[in-house]
């Protein structure tokens, strides 16, 4: 349509005056426009009012409940006694891995690295638990000098993995005394005899590796070490303390597990030998614990993490093996039986990860029988709760699909019970192959309650808390009796099913009093499976009987696992009220915001009740998942109405009041010329403008932050300047950039940001956080030499594994991923609400000037009205028909998933981000030129328009 010329005159008039007199009208009207809706809602807009504020308090009290109350009372270790040790813990060398047997020695050696310089220095460490009691520990301790570790050692600053030089054994702060301990040592005892007797002379103990989880410390061995060693209680009976000590000085009455004849190798050779003597056995029996300092790393955050970690376990369990003469070639010279035995893993929550996904890595730790029995305590085997990389999801899923077998290794994963508020109870079963030793290995689950009791499942025991599970001297004790079972067992030749049956055969006789049986618990009421599965029914129905539903929904309130579920929640509760103010905006109607108000607030969190009743639904149709399945339907509908309010309060409350504060409606800036008025020509000057803000500022001021954050843990000298750490800067100033674009958008005024537009950008945020912040944890750790020096390895294991992740060649292949099914759509979608905005201010300029131009003859009111049209214009916006469902698609896909952690979680973001991108290109074109001319002539009653059809035009068109 060709514009006449009356539309596109008097641009140049107007001046301050004619734009003061502007504002000065501005109030009267929003005073007017208040006043008009300040008259009292309808009965019915009342009784919605009312119960919107009342379970809004319900909610929040009884969040409160259970955060300052409810909750610390149960989760807690309360059905636990502590365990007492007196421990060191003595650093020790770790061996390279060798070659697989059947593979061919190279013909020369490897090229020097380029981190060479770093290779000298371990970035995690092996240490070995001794009782400063025991007798066996003082050449040891004398050995290791002052970097034996202490209860006083743990206190000092972190990052002491760097002091030690594995190259020629120093201490490399050299100021103390000692050195790590070498096979020369003798850490690992020789064996006595093999058999049985009082009088035999063996004082070496079963070896038993300690794994911890995510941010777990090395120290949390010492109970399981006190267990081994016997000295439990800060008050022993001096006779009692007197005894272990002896049988550890001489050997005699102690063994590893070695307690049978050669020929005792059949299961019901075992069961019999069990119901004979295993008491007076197991009263001997001696565990020799070592550790892993993972200096309290967090595992779940992203895959490069879990699989360095994994990678230096096989280091440490092959040289326990080594050393003890539990590998192939020790056993050669050291008696075929004792290889068959291995060592035994104990793993504390995403240890057990670690562990599993190292004998994916490693098939010969268990082919060769370094490692044969697995003890998870409190490890989410099923799925991991706080993952929030997709490949920490893709890992899970590929271990878990039980394919490709894990060797003749026999896993027990024994839970913390509903105390637990880390870990669910839900998610620590493994999912059995089919059929059961397809792959090689096997695996059971247990109730720690009622493991450590003897107890049925009618009385009340819940379990203890996360932190608990290292120290409880109950389940401890059953740990110690389950490794005992496990190394017998493998002694006598059982495979990985059988010895699974025979600690479920222990475990099911203890609490549930039946009577023994040759194939252990295996045919006792059922599978493995669904007995722990009725056992966590029976848990959640004790307590719901017992404390009563008010406070069982404020106890599964509590509980810091529903943190996921929250943040997408709110993801929901936004994307919902994205939804509604698109199909239907507010203004202009009475009481608009606090109505809207109260129907989220009861809206969503009714829509997810019924999705959780829905889901969870007894039936073929049950998709429940996890601990969704036993969530209270009063728990569901308050993490609901609690998320809708942080949405309304974040989006519409903090950030609106920080656009209040702000001086002017739009910030002050450049006007774009009237010839470069389109969206393209906009976007491309706020492309280069962002490029040239941080190339000079965002990106000089990440890498200096990320200078002090090494330099904080003691990393600054193994800092790295090479392209890698220039990529993983820039990756880091892209997402800070992002998120910090993002809130100044959220934080724009009222007529610049929708309502729509705010909560939108809320979703966006929350997504970006949730799908990079194991990437920028990753990208931090390749700005230093050590983090770089295991990408080789990560970039081959995404390989093997086919992911998708890793068909991207090159070593920056994570973050070229991210960036460019994340970074890069959400941030287009915020240069163009940002070109939206600079369009609307170059549109309200040129409206205005033309309104006040002198030639026009209006007057400052005739302005002041015009400001008010475009309020109104802006307001009969609607989105198009095809984003509304796109919108209404993912809404549903995300609330039907609200309580479960997926990994297409990262895909909502490129998705609404392309959605925004596009509803706001539509929006912006109502400030092009043209269109602002249009709605110019059409308000001065300028109907001269350059059409053929002139006489069908009217103001109103």
């Amino acid at each position: 349509m060709a514009m006449g010329q009356g539309g596109r005159g008097g641009s140049g008039g107007g001046g301050g005056g004619t734009r003061r007199a502007a504002a000065a009208a501005a109030p009267a009207s929003s005073r007017a426009r208040f006043f008009a809706s300040s008259a009292p809602p309808s009965v019915a807009a009342a009784v919605l009012l009312a119960a919107a504020a009342a379970t809004s308090l319900a909610s929040l009290a009884l969040l409160l409940r259970g955060l300052l109350f409810a909750g610390p009372e149960f989760y807690d270790g309360v059905e636990c006694e502590m365990t007492w040790s007196a421990y060191r813990f003595l650093p020790m060398r770790v061996l390279p891995l060798t070659p697989p047997s059947s593979a061919a020695p190279p013909a020369s050696p490897p090229p020097p690295s380029a981190d060479a310089g770093t290779r000298g220095r371990e970035r995690y460490r092996l240490l070995k638990f001794v009782d400063v009691r025991d007798p066996r520990a003082r050449r040891l301790l004398e050995t290791s000098g002052s970097m034996a570790e202490d209860a006083r050692s743990e206190r000092r600053p972190r990052r002491r993995k760097f002091d030690l030089d594995v190259s020629n054994g120093s201490s490399g702060e050299g100021g103390g005394e000692g050195r790590p301990l070498e096979a020369a040592d003798g850490w690992c005892p020789p064996p006595g005899e093999r058999g049985g007797g009082e009088g035999r002379s063996n004082n070496r103990g079963h070896p038993v590796l300690y794994v911890p989880g995510h941010w777990g410390s090395y120290s949390q061995a010492r109970s399981l070490g006190a267990h081994g060693s016997g000295w439990t209680r800060r008050g022993m009976a001096r006779e009692e303390e007197g005894r272990i000590r002896e049988r550890l000085r001489t050997g005699r009455g102690m063994h590893d597990g070695d307690v049978g004849g050669p020929g005792d190798d059949s299961e019901a050779d075992f069961a019999s030998w069990w119901e004979a003597s295993h008491e007076r056995d197991l009263e001997g029996f001696v565990m020799d614990v070592y550790t892993l300092d993972f200096d309290e790393e967090g595992a779940a955050l992203h895959p490069s993490t879990l699989l360095r970690q994994a990678e230096f376990f096989a280091r440490a369990a092959e040289t326990i093996a080594d050393g003890c003469g539990l590998s192939v070639e020790g056993a050669r010279t050291g008696g075929g039986g004792r290889r068959r035995r291995g060592v035994t893993v104990v793993a504390h929550s995403l240890g057990a990860w670690v562990v599993r996904v190292a004998l994916r890595m490693h098939p010969r730790l268990a082919a060769e029988g370094g490692v044969r029995n697995v003890v998870a305590l409190a490890s989410p085997l099923r799925s991991v709760p706080y993952a929030v990389d997709a490949g920490v999801h893709e890992i899970a899923r590929r271990v878990n699909d039980r394919s490709e077998g894990e060797g003749d290794v026999a896993l027990i994963s024994i839970s913390g019970g509903l105390r637990d508020e880390t870990i669910p109870p839900e998610a620590c079963e493994v999912p059995p192959p089919s059929p059961e030793g397809a792959d090689g290995s096997a695996s059971r689950a247990f109730l720690a309650p009622f493991a450590s009791h003897d107890a049925s499942l009618d009385e009340d025991h819940y379990g203890m808390d996360h932190r608990a599970v290292v120290w409880c001297h109950e389940l401890l004790s059953v740990v110690r009796t389950v490794a005992f079972s496990l190394a017998v067992a493998a002694d006598r030749g059982l495979n990985a099913t059988e010895r699974a049956d025979a600690v479920e055969g222990m475990i099911v006789r203890r609490t549930a009093g039946e009577p023994p049986s040759a194939s252990g618990g295996a045919s006792s009421g059922g599978s493995n499976f669904d007995r722990y599965r009725e056992g966590v029914r029976a848990q959640h129905a004790r307590l719901l009987r017992r404390e009563g539903r008010w406070k069982a929904t404020s106890i599964q309130l509590a509980a810091p696992y529903r943190l996921n579920s929250l943040l997408k929640l709110c993801v929901v509760a936004a994307s919902w009220h994205a939804i509604a103010t698109s199909f239907r905006p507010d203004s202009g109607r009475p009481h608009g915001p606090v109505r809207r108000l109260a129907y989220g607030v009861l809206a969503v969190p009714i829509l997810v009740t019924l999705v959780v009743w829905t889901r969870r639904s007894e039936g073929p149709s049950r998709a429940c998942f996890g601990h969704e399945c036993h969530l209270l339907l009063g728990t569901a509908f308050a993490l609901a109405q609690l998320a809708t309010l942080a949405h309304f309060i974040l989006a519409h409350g903090l950030f609106a009041l920080v656009a209040a504060v702000r001086k002017s409606d739009f910030p002050s800036g450049r006007t774009t010329p009237p010839s470069r008025w389109s969206f393209g020509v906009v976007l491309s000057s706020l492309c280069d403008r962002n490029l040239r803000f941080f190339a000079s500022v965002s990106f000089p001021s990440t890498a200096a932050v990320c200078m002090g954050i090494n330099a904080f843990n003691g990393d600054f000298e193994d800092m790295a300047w090479n392209g890698t750490t220039v990529a993983a800067c820039c990756f880091i100033s892209s997402l800070l950039f992002l998120a910090f674009k993002l809130l100044c958008l959220m934080c724009l005024p009222q007529r610049a940001n929708s309502a729509t537009q705010r909560s939108d950008l809320l979703v966006l945020l929350l997504s970006l956080a949730k799908a990079t912040i194991g990437k920028a944890v990753y990208a931090l750790a390749l700005t230093t030499r050590q983090g770089q020096a295991g990408l080789n390895s990560y970039d081959d294991f995404l390989a093997a594994m086919h992911s998708a992740v890793g068909a991207i060649g090159g070593r920056h292949n994570e973050m070229l991923a991210c960036a460019a099914a994340t970074l890069i759509p959400t941030l287009i979608a915020a240069l163009a609400l940002e070109t939206h905005k600079d369009m609307a201010r170059n549109a309200m300029s040129r409206w205005d000037n033309t309104k006040r131009a002198p030639e026009n003859g209006n007057s400052s009111g005739k302005g002041a009205a015009e400001v008010n049209s475009l309020d109104k214009l802006l307001a009969k916006y609607r989105e198009p028909t095809p984003l509304i469902a796109l919108r209404l698609i993912l809404a549903c896909w995300c609330t039907w998933n609200a309580f479960v952690n997926l990994p297409e979680d990262d895909r909502l973001l490129p998705i609404h981000a392309s959605i925004m991108l596009v509803g706001t290109y539509l929006k912006s074109r109502c400030f092009s030129m043209e269109a602002v001319d249009v709605c110019t002539a059409v308000s001065n009653d300028d109907l001269s328009l350059q059409c053929d059809f002139q006489s069908s035009h009217t103001k109103n068109e």
